[in-house]
């Protein structure tokens, strides 16, 4: 029986050298009634076929040819003379292509790289690439993931066999910066916006300060919460005024907040002033123990921004309590903090002591706010909505007993109480407690969604002692309109903070990454 013979390739370029992407080569031999015969190649030039008729290139660019038979049935090394040829073209790498070409990448992203060469008439071959990559990782495979610092960076492909290579661009872009405002004031860098993660180090410490405590929520005891306000351009322009008995007639109970009567209001009027008797800060707040004295640096009430007038809406009123914090954000961008204001039926604000912080800055003492710390008065407070999303994302502001206080101070607060005669403990003011990374919050028995919402702020952003409250009370400050904050006592929510007490470390930070 006759045979015909056809010998045919599936690629008609092959690159030089060993790291070849598989040629298959195909026999086809047909009988005159047109059945099949077995057939094999044993003669390539360019290369090494193997026993699947695979070629796997050679080492040299050019012209080359394969040779196949047709075998005899039943003696696979004998063949019969039927034969065919084709011709092979290694062809030479003119250069390597990388891609993509150039790229922009999140901190911490991916992007998958590859690389492919091309001969000189433009031909695309198949290479196998060696991946080296600066300002972050990468796999044999090209798999590039970007690092933590921003910048201009490199992914470099090279050709083992050749030795070409290309190269692509890739910028890493910083983090969206957090941009200020009225529900999360203060920059990226403050304390208050700063994860513990963020810094290169915290050491942790057990303290007995708050043993027998009582644990609870500024609403609750009404105490040290604050009203907050987000001025309008259209909002009413008040006046502020100065009465040194603001907060004392207050915590006597002879005046009141606001809605006073038209015979308190007259006393009221009768000792106010625009002076502050010259105050240029808190007149309750001082950085020793037996004496009043100011830091040598902080926001002066009368520098950088300072007007007897501000934007108030027509219903902020203050808190009810003696010292009715309330921060009123502007139009122009700044925040007025005040202490002890009234409310005077037209209006205007009376109050103990009044000036305006910036809501862009660090938000430590420095800016001089109403806080006995003279940290601003809105820093770290809980506010509306957080405790209902289940997510806090900044440090919690506490005010602690003074048989939890000690004579002094520590950044980020700058002063203390002027009467600390009743520090009986040992936090400085300004102290930063937190529940160490090592604890399992999912394993403290936490009864409520409230409880551990707070439990986690504690351990991933900590809590800054800032203020001085009653004896034996731990109060977690919020402001007055966070109607997700349980308006009253509640035994489930009052075991989760009493566990989470119990589990509070003094921290000590190291410098930020």
């Amino acid at each position: 029986m006759n045979y015909t013979f056809k010998l045919s390739r599936r690629l008609a370029r092959l690159k030089h050298a060993t790291m070849i992407a598989a040629s298959i080569f195909t026999l086809s031999c047909a009988a005159d009634d047109g059945t099949h015969g077995p057939g094999s190649i044993p003669s390539y030039q360019g290369g090494t076929v193997n026993a699947g008729d695979e070629d796997t290139g050679g080492e040299v660019a050019g012209e080359y040819r394969a040779t196949g038979r047709k075998r005899k049935r039943g003696r696979p090394t004998r063949w019969n003379g039927v034969a065919d040829t084709t011709g092979v073209t290694i062809a030479a790498i003119a250069q390597i292509v990388l891609s993509p070409v150039g790229i922009s990448l999140a901190p911490g992203s991916s992007q998958q790289f590859r690389a492919e060469g091309k001969s000189e008439d433009g031909a695309t071959v198949p290479v196998t690439a060696r991946y080296t990559a600066t300002g972050g990782t990468i796999s044999s495979a090209g798999g590039y993931t970007a690092g933590q610092t921003p910048g201009t960076f490199r992914v470099i492909a090279t050709d083992s066999a050749s030795g070409k290579a290309d190269t692509a661009a890739v910028t890493i872009t910083p983090p969206p910066q957090h941009i200020p405002s009225f529900t999360r004031p203060f920059s990226d860098q403050s304390p208050w916006n700063s994860p513990i993660s963020a810094y290169q180090s915290a050491s942790y410490r057990r303290t007995d300060a708050f043993a027998n405590f009582i644990p609870a929520m500024s609403t609750w005891a009404t105490s040290l919460w604050v009203g907050m306000w987000q001025a309008k351009p259209t909002d009413p322009l008040v006046t502020l005024y100065y009465n040194l008995d603001a907060w004392g007639n207050v915590a006597s109970g002879k005046w009141k907040r606001s809605g006073n009567s038209p015979e308190v209001e007259a006393e009221i009027r009768r000792g106010m002033d625009q002076r502050w008797d010259g105050h240029q800060a808190n007149m309750y707040s001082t950085t020793i123990a037996g004496g009043f004295a100011l830091p040598p640096t902080f926001h002066a009430r009368t520098s950088n921004y300072w007007s007897l007038q501000a934007r108030v809406p027509a219903g902020a009123l203050p808190p009810p309590d003696v010292d009715g914090y309330m921060a009123v954000f502007q139009p122009n961008g700044w925040a007025l903090e005040m202490i002890a204001p009234i409310r005077l039926s037209n209006g205007d604000l009376v109050t103990l002591f009044a000036g305006y912080t910036d809501p862009t800055g660090l938000g430590t003492g420095e800016a001089g706010g109403r806080r006995a710390s003279m940290l601003p008065n809105y820093g770290g407070l809980l506010r509306k909505g957080e405790l209902a999303s289940g997510h806090i994302t900044h440090a919690l502001t506490v005010g602690v007993g003074p048989d939890a206080l000690a004579k002094a101070v520590k950044w980020p607060a700058l002063t203390m109480d002027r009467n600390p005669t009743d520090y009986t403990g040992t936090l400085p003011m300004g102290s930063f407690l937190s529940i160490p990374a090592t604890v399992d919050v999912n394993a403290l028995g936490l009864e409520t969604a409230e409880g551990r919402t707070l439990a986690k702020a504690a351990q991933e952003y900590g809590m800054y002692v800032v203020d001085r409250t009653g004896p034996r009370y731990f109060l977690i400050l919020n402001e007055t309109n966070a109607s997700d904050v349980p308006a009253a006592w509640n035994a489930p929510l009052d075991r989760d903070l009493r566990r989470m007490l119990s589990q509070l470390h003094v921290t000590t930070l190291g410098p930020r990454m």
